[in-house]
């Protein structure tokens, strides 16, 4: 039913707009984590942000193209948090695109394997479950539920697999 929720407007919106063309661009067949990137670039807007705190960024586009160029100079998630920390930072821990720049952070330094985007996401502080859960979701729809760690899986119950296994076929 619904592809991402956040909520309020402004960068919330925008932040689930721009999550939906990822999710979208991450689901077709052969997508890769560089295809995601770019699609959610394509479609960010240049315009200036309308924010009521001060940032040193211009716009949605900047701040996600910061967060990527820093993000493809690291291979370890632990390793680039100093970077991250002292360029992409926001206003809030739940600011809306920080929190989805960050997870893209994530996706990229992970190379799209949802274990270390977990792990990466987890460890990144701030609102950590959200970022990890995002760029664990963008790892796992670009490489297939076969990637989630085997591990993982069993720590669901059968009937919450089987509630799974069904929604994934609606």
């Amino acid at each position: 039913r619904c592809i991402s929720y956040m909520y309020q407007r402004g960068l919330d919106n925008l932040a689930a707009s721009l999550l939906a063309a990822g999710v979208a661009r991450a689901m077709q067949p052969g997508g890769t984590v560089a295809d995601v990137c770019n699609t959610i670039l394509r479609f960010a807007p240049k315009e200036p942000l309308q924010v009521f705190y001060k940032t040193r960024f211009n716009s949605a586009y900047d701040y996600l193209e910061e967060c990527f160029e820093i993000a493809v100079r690291y291979d370890d998630p632990l390793a680039a948090r100093p970077e991250l920390y002292e360029k992409c930072l926001m206003y809030h821990h739940i600011d809306p695109l920080e929190l989805f720049g960050l997870s893209l952070a994530m996706l990229l330094i992970s190379k799209g394997d949802v274990r270390q985007a977990a792990i990466g996401g987890a460890n990144i502080g701030r609102d950590a479950d959200t970022t990890c859960g995002r760029a664990a979701m963008f790892a796992g729809t670009l490489s297939g539920a076969g990637n989630v760690p085997a591990e993982w899986i069993k720590l669901f119950s059968p009937g919450s697999l089987a509630r799974l296994e069904t929604n994934s076929h609606k």
